[in-house]
């Protein structure tokens, strides 16, 4: 961070997830290993999340189930990033021809 600052970078951006940590609920594994990798405002200041390729609900080729769990491991990663208090977070692109999807 403090390289990111002396760069004149406003914020640096994290994944949510680690690698591979994509899941709901307890399955779930963040990047960090703890939100006291950073202060509080730290996080509040100079961080955003991105979160895991892949999460749209709406572009989920397997049907209803798939769509299902794409939806509860994007809703946990969104949690985790309130949990931390990021100033943003950064969702992944809608798929061509979502159904939910108002982009042309």
């Amino acid at each position: 961070i403090r390289h990111a600052a002396s760069e004149h970078f406003d914020f640096v951006a994290v994944p949510l997830a680690a690698e591979g940590g994509q899941g709901n609920g307890v399955d779930f594994t963040p990047a960090v290993e703890s939100q006291l990798s950073l202060d509080s405002a730290t996080w509040a200041t100079s961080v955003v999340g991105f979160v895991s390729d892949g999460l749209d609900p709406d572009g989920a080729p397997g049907g209803a189930a798939e769509a299902e769990a794409r939806r509860a491991c994007l809703e946990t990663e969104l949690r985790w990033a309130s949990h931390l208090g990021l100033r943003g977070v950064l969702l992944p692109v809608p798929e061509s021809g979502s159904l939910n999807c108002s982009c042309p």
